[in-house]
């Protein structure tokens, strides 16, 4: 593997406005994202994940073992350190609080256990608490300033909260500390938000090398965040390459399975899309899988398929009192983008842009504000995320979209054209409406 100890990556990153993440999850140490959206992080590593053990082979020794020993803090610890894994590889929120439930009992029988609150400040960035995880794992630096999963959780809350510069510097000391795989994902999706699209997939690259081949699940969830990355540029080939390998690596992976359904709904191919999506949703049904599968029925004229798909968006995200928290966003987005309840989809993106200030939720209260007609609002939020530089398909379509409704037909047709360059293939609907749209402005 590279070395890359002594580089500093904030030299690589130009600094603008506001900021966009895209999801947040798991890893100890690890990365990010909504339990719905990105999937950025690593698997936990050290005494605290079973070396070769899945989730389930994890968490079912712990439970045997702690029903005999139940004032054994470590073993409460490794219990939970498997319910994170097991919410990665399965999507479901529910598991963080199993998780937490562990390690709220591994403080009552060991009070001064130096494991149970970084694991709980994890905890606390899984469900989106962003404030208290940053202020948790900054708190815990100050006494064990040389410990990388820390800056991790830091780094990773910082970019939820918007605080962007703050990232950068919390990513280059962990990096700076143990370069690895946990750091670079990290550092290739801080490189993605401010356009510098070459410098994420070396950093990528240099992920794929330092993932460890016994671990299945993260080399292939590093696959996929690869995949990710191409597919939202329009690189339909090498997107296709890395899921396809990480299937390989792990049989029947959710995110892979619908990572190639993207890829085949783009080429047109609408059955093996689907086909690829209802065996992701079998696994477990995230609001994003569902919500991108019922455009794709949409598409290919199965208006009663479609349907069936937006209640199951509506239905996760309320299922519990954790999915809300978590699927805000993603449910005020699917609301405004699908023309549905506008005025709710106002009060959640309101209600989540109160607490997290990256460009995705600043993008996504825009895009609500706009299908409310509130355009001259809308149009400032989508200045304020396009600033950090990210060049992302469907951030130029809102900002072409907004700039047409508004009357300014010169900046439509620069962001529209835009959104196209990026990515042709960027939404199953809303490329065509594009191109349609450019069309129009165009006679």
């Amino acid at each position: 593997m590279r070395r890359t100890k002594g580089i500093d990556f904030r030299s690589v990153v130009r600094v603008g406005g506001l900021a966009v993440v895209a999801a947040i999850l798991i890893a100890w140490p690890g990365r990010r994202d909504d339990v719905a959206s990105a999937r950025r992080s690593p698997l936990p590593a050290g005494r605290l994940a079973a070396p070769g053990s899945t989730p389930d082979q994890q968490i079912a020794f712990y439970q045997a073992r702690l029903a005999d020993h139940p004032r054994d803090a470590e073993s409460w610890n490794t219990l939970a350190v498997g319910y994170m894994r097991k919410l990665r590889e399965s999507g479901d929120p529910g598991y963080a609080l199993r998780a937490e439930a562990s390690l709220r009992q591994t403080l009552r029988v060991e009070p001064r256990d130096p494991d149970a609150p970084a694991l709980l400040a994890w905890v606390a960035l899984v469900k989106h608490d962003f404030a208290s995880a940053r202020l948790q794992a900054g708190r815990l630096l100050r006494q064990t300033p040389d410990d990388d999963r820390l800056y991790g959780i830091q780094g990773d809350a910082e970019i939820e909260l918007g605080l962007y510069r703050d990232a950068r510097e919390t990513f280059q000391r962990m990096v700076d500390l143990k370069p690895g795989l946990a750091a670079y994902t990290r550092i290739a999706y801080l490189r993605e938000l401010h356009g510098d699209v070459p410098g994420a997939i070396e950093m990528m690259r240099l992920a794929l090398e330092a993932a460890s081949p016994r671990d299945h699940e993260g080399l292939a969830w590093t696959r996929v965040q690869f995949g990710n990355l191409y597919l939202a540029h329009g690189n339909l080939a090498a997107a296709e390459d890395q899921y396809s390998a990480a299937l390989r690596t792990f049989p029947g992976y959710l995110y892979a399975l619908a990572g190639l359904g993207n890829v085949r709904a783009a080429e047109g191919r609408f059955d093996d899309a689907i086909h690829l999506y209802e065996r992701s949703l079998a696994v477990i049904p995230l609001p994003e899988t569902a919500a991108t599968a019922g455009d794709v029925y949409l598409r290919a004229g199965r208006r009663g398929d479609a349907e069936r798909l937006y209640a199951l968006v509506e239905y996760i995200g309320k299922l519990t009192e954790l999915n809300q928290v978590v699927y805000n966003r993603e449910l005020a987005f699917f609301y405004a983008d699908h023309d549905r309840h506008v005025d709710r989809a106002v009060a959640l993106a309101e209600r989540e842009a109160a607490r997290r200030h990256d460009i995705y939720t600043t993008d996504t209260l825009a895009w609500a504000y706009s299908k409310a007609g509130r355009n001259d609002e809308a149009d400032a939020l989508l200045r304020r995320a396009l600033a950090l530089g990210a060049r992302d398909a469907r951030l130029f379509y809102h900002a072409g979209v907004i700039a047409w409704k508004q009357g300014n037909l010169p900046r439509a047709v620069h962001y529209l054209t835009q959104a196209l360059r990026t990515n042709p293939h960027f939404h199953v609907l809303h490329a065509d409406e594009a191109r349609r749209l450019l069309e129009t402005l165009s006679r």
